[in-house]
C-alpha cells in the first residue's frame, strides 16, 4: 500500500547526474520544533504558490559554473594556489499564484557561502506573476572548494495573515574539478535543451526523460536547442592550441553542424568557445545523437602535442515503464566513508529511459522533512541491462567501485549517509517535490534518528556497515519492515558487491581491486536480466551495462587461468565456476586518490605466458607471479619490463617474452577518454 507525503521544496543539484526545474509550492507541512523551526499551524492554500532559483554563471563565458571551473593541479601549484574565477550570481523569488503575496522579511534570504545579500525588496508586496531578482559578483579561487548558494522564500497571501502561508527554497553547489595533468586541458560538453512551448511549460527542461516515443502515423517533432561549448583550461604563458580542421566537427545524427570556431586559441586563462543549434526531433526515431569533437596541436614550451576531446549525447525518445524499483543494498564502509553507495533495483525496465520523475531523497537523522540539498533525480537516465543502479557518494567510490558505480551524486546526496538516516525512493506526483509525493520504497522509519534517542541503535542503524536486501523480497514497500533485510556489521569496501544482488547480476567472486590497470578485454557478465532469475551454473557473457562495446568470448582466457575463489560476501550469495582473475581496472579518477588494494591476494600459481593471456597495463603493471624474476639491464624501471622463466643451471637461458595482445582500441592521447561519454 503506497503512501502520500507533502513536501515543500524542490532542490535542483549540479553535482548530480540529470538537470531537474524548480517549481512552484502547492503544498503545506507546519515545520515541527525536531526540524528547528517555530511550531505553525498552517492550512494548505491552493492559491499560495511561488517559485525561487538561483544560478552561477561564469562571467567571462556566460557559461554555467560547473562547466567552467575546472583546472590542473599543476597550474594552481605554478599560481601559488591563487586562481580567481569571476562570476555572477543570481537568485530569484517569484510570485507564481493568483494572489498579492507579502513577504517574510525575516524569513526571505539570499546566500552565498556565509554572505546573505541584501534585499530591500523583500518588505514589499509581490504581484501575481511578478518577481524580485538579486544579482552580485563574486570571485571563486578555482584551487580551492567550489562554492555553495541559496534562495529561500517566505510569505503569505494578503491580507490572510495565518490562514496561508507559502514556502519555496533552492540549494545549489558548485564544484571545482581536477583535470588530469598533461599539456592538454582540452573539455568539451554537450546539452539538449527543450525550447518552450506544448511540450515545455518551463524553461530549461532537460530533453532527457521528456521525450515520449510515438508509433508511425503519430510522429511528432520536438523543437529542442543543442548546446555545445569547448573549453581550453590553460593557465601557463606563452603557448597556442590550433584546430585540424578537417578533425574537429559537430554532427546531428551523422550530419555536419556549422557553428564551431576554430581560430587559434592562447594559452595564460580559460578559454571557452560556445554555440547552439535550432532542432526538431522525430518522436519517432529511437534515439537522435550528437557528436562535438575538437582536435589540433598543442604548442608549448617543452614541445608540441595533439590534443583531442569528444563527446557524444545520446537522447532516447524514450517508452513509459512500470519501474517498480527497490533498494537492494546501502553501504557505509568501516574502512572508508567515501566509499559508500546505494544500489537499486528494476526488475522490469532494463535498458529503458526513465521518464517519471522519481528520486531518491534523505531524511537527516530524526527528522520529519527531507533533505533539501541534493537529492538525486533519475529522471532521463539509462536503466543499464542489469536492471541495476549504482550511485556512488564521491569520486572515490566511483574509482574503487570500478564500471560497477554507474554515477557520482557527491556531498549531501543520500548516498553519503552514515548510517542514521532514512533513505527513500519517491515520485513526485505533480512533476517535482514542491507538491505530493508518494513514498515507493524506503529504508528507515522517519522521523527517527538510527542511533535511537537513547542511545540505543534501532533496528535500521547501519553506521560502519552493509544493509542487504533479503533475497526473493522483491515488492516495494512505502514503509519499513526489518524482516525484509540483512544488516551486516563492521562492512568494509571489500565486502561490497554493487551490481549484484543474491543470484541476480553478474557474479562478483572476486574481490574489488583498485589497482588502476588498463583492461584488455571486457570482462563476461550474465545475460540482461528484466525479471528476477537464478542462473548460478551457467552465467553466460554478454554485453557489459556500462559499455556499449560487445564483451568477447571467456573461453580461451577462462581456460588460461585458473584461480581459487576467494570468500564470497554473506549477503549476496552466489555459486559461480571458477575464472580468471578479473583485469577490469578504472580509468584514474580526477578525484580520490588511489585507494589501497584490499581483499584476498592473487593466486600464487602462475600458468605459462600464453597468446590469450592479456599482457599489463601501461600504467600500472600487473604484480609478478611467483616462479619467474626481473633480468636485465634497465629491469623492473621500464613499463613493459620482460620476465624470464628461473634458470634451472648457471648456463644462458634464453629470456621468454609476453607476447603483447594487439589492444581492441587505438592509443588515446590526453583527455580523450576521461571526457567520452557513450550512453
Amino acid at each position: 500500500m503506497s503512501m502520500l507525503r507533502k513536501v515543500l521544496i524542490l532542490v535542483t543539484a549540479t553535482a548530480v547526474i540529470l538537470p531537474t526545474a524548480s517549481a512552484s509550492s502547492n503544498s503545506l507541512i507546519p515545520y515541527s520544533e525536531k526540524d528547528g523551526k517555530n511550531g505553525r499551524s498552517l492550512i494548505r492554500s491552493w492559491g499560495c504558490k511561488s517559485k525561487v532559483d538561483v544560478k552561477c554563471t561564469d562571467v567571462a563565458s556566460g557559461l554555467p559554473c560547473q562547466q567552467t571551473l575546472k583546472v590542473t593541479r599543476s597550474d594552481c601549484a605554478n599560481a601559488n594556489n591563487k586562481i580567481k574565477k569571476s562570476v555572477l550570481i543570481t537568485w530569484k523569488y517569484c510570485n507564481t499564484g493568483k494572489s498579492t503575496q507579502d513577504t517574510y522579511s525575516d524569513k526571505t534570504v539570499a546566500i552565498y557561502k556565509q554572505w546573505t545579500k541584501p534585499d530591500v525588496y523583500k518588505n514589499e508586496p509581490i504581484a501575481p506573476g511578478k518577481c524580485v531578482e538579486l544579482t552580485s559578483k563574486k570571485n571563486i579561487n578555482i584551487c580551492k572548494r567550489g562554492a555553495k548558494m541559496s534562495m529561500k522564500y517566505e510569505g503569505h497571501i494578503k491580507d490572510k495573515m495565518g490562514d496561508t502561508y507559502c514556502y519555496n527554497y533552492k540549494f545549489l553547489r558548485v564544484v571545482k574539478e581536477w583535470l588530469p595533468e598533461g599539456p592538454c586541458s582540452l573539455t568539451t560538453d554537450i546539452q539538449c535543451i527543450l525550447k518552450k512551448g506544448e511540450d515545455n511549460e518551463e524553461e530549461e527542461k532537460d530533453c532527457s526523460g521528456n521525450i515520449i516515443k510515438t508509433d508511425k502515423g503519430n510522429c511528432r517533432n520536438i523543437p529542442v536547442t543543442w548546446k555545445y561549448n569547448s573549453c581550453l583550461s590553460n593557465y601557463k604563458q606563452g603557448q597556442t592550441f590550433k584546430f585540424y580542421p578537417n578533425k574537429s566537427y559537430t554532427r546531428i545524427k551523422s550530419q555536419d553542424v556549422v557553428g564551431l570556431d576554430m581560430t587559434d586559441i592562447p594559452s595564460g586563462e580559460q578559454i571557452c568557445k560556445s554555440f547552439e543549434v535550432d532542432y526538431d526531433i522525430d518522436s519517432c526515431h529511437e534515439k537522435t545523437g550528437s557528436t562535438l569533437q575538437v582536435k589540433g596541436r598543442w604548442t608549448y614550451s617543452g614541445g608540441e602535442a595533439d590534443c583531442i576531446s569528444q563527446k557524444i549525447l545520446k537522447v532516447y525518445a524514450a517508452t513509459q515503464c512500470e519501474y517498480n524499483f527497490i533498494i537492494t543494498e546501502i553501504i557505509d564502509p568501516s574502512d572508508n566513508p567515501q566509499r559508500g553507495y546505494i544500489e537499486i533495483y528494476t526488475p522490469n525496465c532494463a535498458g529503458q529511459v526513465i521518464t517519471d520523475d522519481i528520486y531518491i531523497v534523505i531524511y537527516k537523522r530524526g527528522k520529519n522533512n527531507m533533505n533539501r540539498e541534493n537529492p538525486t533525480s533519475l529522471k532521463g537516465l539509462v536503466v543499464p541491462d542489469s536492471g541495476f543502479i549504482v550511485f556512488c557518494a564521491t569520486g572515490d567510490g566511483k574509482f574503487f567501485y570500478k564500471k560497477k558505480c554507474d554515477h557520482k551524486t557527491g556531498v549531501g546526496s543520500p548516498a553519503t549517509s552514515n548510517g542514521r538516516d532514512q533513505i527513500a525512493i519517491v515520485k513526485a506526483l505533480e512533476g517535482n517535490l514542491d507538491g505530493e509525493m508518494e513514498v515507493l520504497d524506503i529504508f528507515g522509519v522517519i522521523g527517527e534518528d538510527g542511533l535511537g534517542d537513547n542511545g540505543q541503535k534501532t533496528d535500521h542503524y547501519f553506521g560502519d556497515s552493509r544493509a542487504v536486501r533479503k533475497e526473493g523480497v522483491t515488492t516495494p514497500s512505502s514503509t519499513w519492515n526489518v524482516n525484509d533485510w540483512d544488516i551486516k556489521k563492521t562492512a568494509k569496501s571489500s565486502d561490497a558487491d554493487p551490481k549484484r544482488w543474491h543470484d541476480i547480476g553478474p557474479p562478483t567472486n572476486q574481490p574489488i581491486d583498485a589497482t588502476p590497470i588498463d583492461p584488455p578485454t571486457k570482462a563476461p557478465i550474465m545475460s540482461p536480466i528484466k525479471t528476477p532469475t537464478s542462473n548460478e551454473k551457467n552465467p553466460g557473457p554478454t554485453k557489459d551495462p556500462s559499455s556499449t562495446r560487445e564483451s568477447p568470448s571467456p573461453s580461451k582466457e577462462s581456460a588460461s587461468k585458473k584461480t581459487q575463489s576467494p570468500n564470497k560476501s554473506p549477503s549476496k550469495q552466489t555459486q559461480s565456476p571458477n575464472k580468471s582473475p578479473s583485469k577490469e581496472g578504472p580509468s584514474p579518477s580526477k578525484e580520490g586518490p588511489s585507494p589501497s588494494k584490499e581483499g584476498p591476494s592473487p593466486s600464487k600459481e602462475g600458468p605459462s605466458p600464453s597468446k590469450e593471456a592479456p599482457s599489463p597495463s601501461k600504467e600500472a603493471p600487473s604484480p609478478s607471479k611467483s616462479g619467474s624474476k626481473c633480468a636485465g639491464k634497465g629491469c623492473g624501471k621500464g613499463k613493459n619490463s620482460p620476465t624470464v622463466s628461473p634458470a634451472p643451471s648457471p648456463s644462458k637461458t634464453p629470456k621468454v617474452t609476453t607476447k603483447k595482445k594487439p589492444e581492441e582500441r587505438g592509443p588515446r592521447t590526453y583527455n580523450q577518454q576521461r571526457y567520452r561519454d557513450n550512453v
